[in-house]
């Protein structure tokens, strides 16, 4: 449709690599797809021999070594032990690649449309947040839900509500970061000159239960783990406020294309979310499905307007999502 398309940061594309089949390699394949500019940082190295262009700065500074056994160990003991990245802020992976893409955007001419993907890798485990975003919430001023148990039983440890606070005030502390890496691409939005006409989203891919339910990490259709953020911003166009409406993930595609004015391709199940966001329509689905798993039977999950219903491993559950 004429656009300058870039996506910079944690593709998750390696898995599988669909270049793989057909392609000489990850750059054919990209150019394929219709990419302008791709740089996969898929987030902090674990080995010496990590070879991204994150991984080479870092070997530049002289701290790949240093980091990458840092993050290994974190990796190979537990991810979710709270503590201080070994690189300062402004060398933090999620950093470096908001950096990128800010460069990316002021390289930008401003009559030339263009759509980037920026990918960060926090919050995610491991719990790293660099300087003093580690100490930026006091673990004992946190309030957990009342759905997280007194103790609990993970990686062969018993976790009680204090280390989850503590958990959870380096979580924040990385969620803080993020907010940081927004505020850099806003900045250089403005700096474009293009911000007050630009369609901007920001979501997840998965929540994480931090101790409900006496869980860590992600893999269930509890609200924690299946719920994630939906932010989209477009001045003049999208009506201010929330709404109840359902959505998915995949509905983000379709929601792009409308407002550029393109068309799907085939065979498509998502849908354009402009409807509600616009003010024009309160839904455009009367039911959301996840599934998840790497062999059948995969766990799913159903959720209308009122009732959630999944089905795992465990057995069937039913919620009422107006009582619970």
């Amino acid at each position: 449709a004429g656009y300058t398309t870039a996506q910079i940061g944690k593709l998750h594309w390696n898995s599988g690599a669909a270049w793989k089949r057909g392609f000489k390699d990850a750059a054919a394949y990209y150019e394929a797809l219709g990419l302008d500019r791709v740089i996969d940082i898929s987030g902090p190295p674990d080995s010496e021999n990590a070879n991204d262009v994150y991984s080479q700065r870092m070997r530049e500074l002289d701290l790949l070594s240093a980091l990458a056994s840092d993050v290994k160990r974190r990796y190979m003991n537990w991810e979710y032990e709270p503590r201080a990245s070994v690189v300062k802020p402004e060398d933090y992976h999620d950093v470096f690649v908001t950096g990128l893409a800010a460069d990316f955007i002021r390289e930008q001419a401003k009559d030339k449309p263009m759509c980037l993907v920026v990918s960060l890798h926090s919050p995610h485990p491991p719990l790293d947040a660099p300087g003093e975003f580690a100490t930026m919430h006091d673990p004992q001023s946190l309030t957990l839900p009342a759905n997280v148990p007194e103790s609990f039983g993970r990686d062969g440890r018993t976790i009680d509500r204090a280390e989850v606070r503590r958990i959870l005030a380096n979580y924040l502390g990385k969620m803080a970061l993020v907010d940081h890496c927004v505020g850099r691409l806003v900045e250089a939005m403005r700096a474009r000159g293009t911000w007050d006409n630009a369609l901007v989203i920001f979501t997840a891919d998965h929540g994480e239960m931090m101790g409900s339910h006496g869980a860590l990490s992600k893999g269930r259709f509890y609200e924690e783990s299946g719920r994630v953020p939906l932010v989209i911003r477009w001045p003049g166009r999208v009506k201010p406020g929330r709404t109840a409406a359902l959505a998915q993930m995949m509905d983000v595609y379709p929601t792009i294309v409308e407002a550029i004015g393109g068309e799907l391709t085939p065979g498509r199940f998502a849908r354009s979310l402009l409807p509600v966001a616009t003010g024009r329509q309160d839904s455009v689905r009367d039911l959301v499905i996840g599934e998840i798993g790497k062999a059948a039977p995969l766990d799913i999950m159903a959720r209308d307007a009122r009732f959630k219903y999944w089905a795992d491993r465990r057995g069937e559950h039913l919620f009422d999502m107006r009582g619970d």
